[in-house]
């Protein structure tokens, strides 16, 4: 077993800038590496999959691929390891037997964060898209903030920046309550739901682990609360620090969102400034008072709700609300959330997308339905994890409904083991999305899949990927013609 995170009783709270990271080619790790080795730090990392780590040798990682060497570099002080290395594992075996202190990824944030003012993005769905366009607010306003996201912009390979700043911001994950490890001063909360069901059995016990995260921010601190949201609004009224709500209308001149049974407008309001089902104009407005007209870049409702809480919390970090609006004109498409890929013989459209929820395949779905109305989405889907297709089968296959042409590759089975007899199949979920009248191939390998689209997709169709597993290999390994597909917007 690993050593426990030492350094953190010593009175001198030292912490050496060397250190070896287990998982280096994970998402989060390759920001943790990025991060370090911007604030100049030596590292060496190991992984059993080198892909993802290039550009982080390039920068002077010392990297080993796992299968090939188990041993940890002479001299080392200090180890950091992926949240999802089992605790049998040779190196860390290896270094409780040689005295090096041990963090996994969540303690050395919090290790981090001790020495900054911490901010935080945390709820079910929109953590990382959040904390990127808060990143890049604040770093256009010069505030140089370390960040630690488990997303990046497209062309880049890692979420994570070390900056010189005050700040250290963190997209902060509810799975195995890590972001209990977080000592937050601010934080958003985009929203709750029940995901995660290897580890949360119930809504219960869920909002439970939300509530302790929020009763550890101080009384001086700041909680930033979707305010249409039941179990956020039940979550901020047990908060001990101030508290702030945040929440998107539908209509230019609408004061409130709909449903809302507040006696007071949110504090925070993003409003559109013209009709449409299509808005690229909206402001955002605090208690009232517009501060600044936005023209975001990015599709969907979802995402306007991710830049105005992203804002809120830039605001509260003395960003002006210029500076906001200009930046938010340039935030940058973050890789696998609505990515756009290229084109396909000349007009079709393709898309990548993280989502693995029923709320975020309908918010994904229905941000390609605004944009092109009048063109054929299709949609090939993923499911990540039996137990999560299990438990959501009929809502995913309602929200996929939103597709006119659906494929259902085989489960993609994170963290589970091998397959049991009993286990929800890809065409288990297939056939509950016909039930909503809607065509849905018969292929579930992603080889046989790539050939049914090619034979199938036709002019001006829009075709999205989506899931959090390996979905993107049909673009890579398996559509013919990949390299021809980027072609200029």
């Amino acid at each position: 077993m690993p050593t426990p995170c030492c350094n953190a009783s010593d009175p001198k709270n030292f912490l050496p800038k060397r250190a070896h990271l287990l998982g280096v080619a994970g998402s989060g790790m390759r920001g943790m590496a990025r991060a370090l080795l911007d604030s100049g730090w030596t590292l060496t990392g190991s992984d059993q999959n080198p892909l993802g780590a290039d550009d982080l040798v390039r920068d002077g990682l010392g990297f080993q691929q796992e299968n090939r060497s188990k041993d940890l570099p002479p001299n080392l002080e200090l180890l950091i390891y992926s949240d999802a290395v089992r605790p049998d594992h040779p190196q860390l075996r290896e270094a409780a037997q040689r005295g090096i202190a041990s963090y996994s990824y969540f303690e050395m944030i919090a290790r981090l964060m001790r020495e900054k003012r911490g901010l935080a993005v945390a709820g079910t769905h929109g953590k990382s898209t959040t904390t990127a366009i808060a990143t890049h607010l604040l770093t256009e306003a010069g505030a140089d903030p370390t960040v630690f996201c488990g997303a990046w912009p497209v062309g880049q390979t890692a979420g994570g920046r070390g900056g010189a700043g005050p700040i250290l911001l963190a997209e902060a994950s509810e799975y195995r309550d890590h972001f209990l490890d977080l000592p937050v001063r601010q934080a958003v909360l985009t929203g709750v739901e029940l995901d995660h069901f290897d580890y949360f059995h119930s809504l219960a016990q869920l909002e439970a682990s939300f509530a302790r995260f929020v009763q550890k921010i101080p009384k001086d601190g700041l909680l930033l609360a979707r305010a249409d949201d039941p179990i956020c609004q039940r979550l901020a009224r047990s908060a001990r620090c101030r508290v702030e709500t945040f929440a998107m209308v539908s209509a230019p001149g609408q004061k409130t969102p709909p449903h809302w049974r507040g006696n007071d407008s949110p504090d925070w309001i993003g409003r559109p400034l013209e009709t449409g089902t299509v808005c690229r104009r909206w402001e955002i407005v605090r208690r009232g008072t517009p501060l600044v007209e936005v023209q975001l870049p990015l599709l969907g409702e979802h995402n306007r709700l991710n830049a105005l809480a992203a804002a809120a919390l830039a605001w509260h970090q003395d960003v002006e609300p210029g500076t906001i609006g200009r930046a938010l004109s340039t935030v940058p498409g973050l890789a696998r959330r609505q990515e756009w890929i290229g084109r396909w013989r000349g007009t079709v459209e393709l898309y990548d997308d993280y989502a693995h929820h029923p709320t975020e395949v309908r918010a994904t779905l229905s941000a390609l339905r605004q944009a092109f109305p009048d063109r054929r989405i299709c949609c090939v889907f993923q499911p990540h994890q039996v137990s999560r297709t299990a438990k959501l089968l009929n809502p995913f296959a309602r929200e996929l409904g939103r597709a006119d042409r659906v494929w259902i590759a085989d489960i993609y089975r994170a963290r589970e083991g091998q397959p049991h007899p009993d286990d929800v199949t890809a065409a288990d979920l297939a056939e509950a999305v016909r039930g909503y009248g809607v065509v849905v191939g018969r292929e579930h390998r992603l080889a046989q899949i790539a050939e049914s689209l090619i034979e199938q997709l036709k002019p001006n169709d829009i075709l999205i990927t989506v899931g959090a597993g390996d979905i993107r290999r049909i673009y890579d390994e398996y559509f013919e013609g990949f390299s021809q597909f980027r072609a200029a917007g």
